[in-house]
């Protein structure tokens, strides 16, 4: 009766070497899905409710001190961020059509989870492996950049709660919290024990530089709330025993 629709060929960066591969691989895939739901729904009167995990990057780059909400207008800056409202877009139009019941849930950033050493995705596990390994971290730009990071057990409560009140729409799905790159580096710091060298690179121009979102209509949709901060996820990225009430 769920369907998690979580495949997707690239991320924000690689997405950016491989312009448009999205309507190469992703969205025909994602438009064979939805045929088969809405076959399904023909003939025996009923569908999945598909669930699309979707970026909060498609709503690009806000005014000063602006939190996006679900009545935003997206505005993508990248590759990434457009083949994601291209996915909702899709999706939109058959459930308009055909009738079929969707959940669009834009994320925020992630984080907790366990990834391969050669293809780390995201600031803090960056961050966590140059701390280890005693190598330099390179920053797209001063440090200023607001971004609002998810513990995974926080995500997994969310889908959880998705799977038992299966709501339909669009939902944000992040903390509601955002954080300076630089207060995540010292955050690193502090957990790790180590003092980091930073470089710093000139910004990507795709990447959002003010990224805040409201998750209050998740966190009534769907009776839950964000539980681990981001000082005890990263204590928990860098040492599970010591931030055992977040997991690993």
């Amino acid at each position: 009766d769920l369907l998690l629709h979580m495949a997707w060929s690239t991320v924000p960066a690689t997405a950016e070497k491989t312009p448009g591969i999205e309507w190469r691989e992703d969205l025909p895939l994602l438009a064979t899905i939805l045929a088969s739901l809405t076959k399904q729904k023909r003939n025996e009167g009923n569908a999945p409710l598909l669930v699309f995990f979707s970026s909060c990057a498609v709503y690009g780059e806000p005014k000063d001190g602006f939190m996006f909400d679900e009545a935003a207008d997206p505005q993508p800056k990248g590759w990434y961020a457009f083949g994601k409202q291209a996915g909702e877009s899709l999706i939109k139009r058959f459930v308009a059509i055909e009738g079929l019941r969707a959940l669009i849930l834009r994320v925020t950033n992630p984080y907790g989870f366990v990834q391969g050493e050669q293809h780390l995705q995201g600031v803090i596990p960056a961050l966590i492996a140059a701390a280890r390994g005693g190598r330099t971290f390179t920053s797209w730009g001063e440090g200023d950049a607001l971004k609002d990071y998810l513990h995974v057990s926080d995500f997994c409560g969310a889908v959880e709660a998705v799977a038992e009140r299966k709501p339909v729409g669009l939902l944000n799905l992040g903390s509601g919290v955002s954080t300076p790159l630089q207060s995540v580096v010292r955050l690193v710091e502090e957990a790790s024990g180590v003092s980091l060298d930073v470089v710093h690179e000139p910004a990507r121009e795709w990447d959002v530089k003010q990224g805040r979102y409201s998750n209050a209509a998740a966190r009534e949709a769907l009776g839950w709330c964000p539980r681990i901060d981001l000082a005890e996820g990263i204590r928990a990225c860098v040492s599970p025993e010591r931030g055992a009430n977040a997991g690993t």
